[in-house]
């Protein structure tokens, strides 16, 4: 059903306007990319290294696809701007830092969350855990913020592009396993 949806997608954006879907391929392509690995948190090095090459696959087919077939600057990623970060930018990031290490222990052991993932009492699991969900964040702000929601808000006002992303997002964390609230 996912596929079929996708393709029905693209060929209304396909009637509405050449440029709308030329950007919802894009979005679609990483999609597509991402549904070819099973996502799941096996933390093999084999599943680890097939799962890390979908992820970087699904941003950058579609960025270099936008760059260098579509001649277009839209997609970019703000790293080495030469511009500092703002003092409340750095005081939000050490606040999500601590209010994580306040809020997450409580819900994963109240909730029993904590057995949805794989036991990390070993160190090697444990680091792999760790590598692999703070890589699967990156990814998430590098997909769905610099690459759907930077198209989708070149159709539509910022707050449906937003909302229109999000359920891009709520997608993947369905598949992933999210399919409910704890």
């Amino acid at each position: 059903m996912g596929y079929s949806t996708l393709a029905l997608s693209l060929v209304t954006a396909a009637v509405i306007d050449r440029e709308f879907v030329r950007h919802l391929a894009l979005v679609a392509a990483g999609m597509v990319i991402i549904s070819l690995v099973p996502l799941n948190a096996d933390l093999s090095i084999t599943h680890m290294t097939l799962m890390g090459s979908a992820l970087a696959l699904a941003v950058l087919v579609p960025w270099l696809v936008s760059r260098f077939v579509y001649r277009e600057k839209i997609i970019r990623f703000p790293v080495n701007t030469g511009r500092k970060w703002p003092g409340a930018a750095k005081l939000y990031l050490i606040a999500v830092v601590a209010l994580g290490y306040i809020i997450l222990p409580v819900y994963l052991i109240r909730t029993e969350v904590y057995q949805n993932w794989p036991d990390a009492s070993d160190p090697t699991i444990f680091w792999r855990l760790f590598l692999g969900v703070n890589a699967v964040g990156i990814w998430d702000e590098l997909f769905f913020i610099c690459t759907a929601f930077t198209l989708l808000r070149r159709h539509f006002p910022d707050w449906l592009a937003n909302i229109l992303q999000a359920m891009v997002f709520s997608s993947f964390l369905w598949e992933i396993g999210y399919m409910a609230w704890g």
